[in-house]
């Protein structure tokens, strides 16, 4: 059963409890209701809803605190869809887990996982440069209050998506300039996760919100 989604939104905590060693360069991807996390040395965690076993520590139990994805390491590279993960790796394999009822996972199946597996068949698999969108996009000031400026070289196609720490998307609004102002004072005091995605690729920024 997927939930849905709503404009509702949740009080976000300061600070996220047991996480620690983000790496800074692509290090946080948002689902629907989960948050994934690259760590250094090539670690993954992950939280957030868990029914289709979408953060990857082997249960379907959702979690309030970041558990680690089991199994893998030399991870360069993450991203999340509505009730799955994606997690490439330094050898080129890409690896996946949660929902899979329509074959999204890649594996030959349609049967959700709570472990990590390769997706099948795959060429190898290389991650867009990197800092290559990190110097091209500013998103500021941070900590921020009524406004949110996104300035960035190209804005054809690019997207910018706001999420609270539960993955629950809040705001999208296509850039339509090379600076763009986002009123954001609707939003409570807390942490945010800012996607901002393009064709050549997506980063996504932590922005305290006071």
């Amino acid at each position: 059963m997927k939930k849905t989604i709503t404009n509702s939104i949740l009080i976000a905590t300061l600070a996220i409890v047991g996480l620690s060693n983000v790496m800074n360069a692509q290090p946080i991807a948002a689902g629907n209701f989960h948050s994934l996390f690259l760590c250094t040395g090539g670690a993954a965690q992950a939280v957030g809803w868990n029914e289709n076993g979408q953060l990857g520590d082997g249960t379907t139990v959702d979690q309030s605190t970041p558990v680690q994805v089991s199994g893998l390491t030399g991870i360069t590279s993450l991203a999340a869809g509505g009730y799955h993960s994606l997690f490439l790796k330094n050898d080129g394999t890409v690896w996946v887990v949660g929902d899979n009822d329509f074959g999204q996972l890649g594996d030959g199946t349609i049967v959700d996982t709570s472990t990590p597996v390769q997706v099948a068949g795959l060429c190898s698999v290389t991650g867009v440069k990197e800092n290559s969108m990190e110097n091209a996009i500013s998103v500021y000031p941070n900590p921020c209050n009524e406004q949110l400026f996104i300035e960035l070289t190209d804005y054809k196609d690019t997207i910018a998506e706001i999420f609270n720490l539960q993955g629950q998307l809040l705001q999208s609004i296509p850039l339509q300039t090379f600076k763009t102002t986002l009123q954001i004072n609707h939003l409570t005091s807390g942490i945010y996760l800012v996607q901002v995605k393009s064709p050549k690729g997506m980063i996504v920024k932590k922005v305290v919100k006071n």
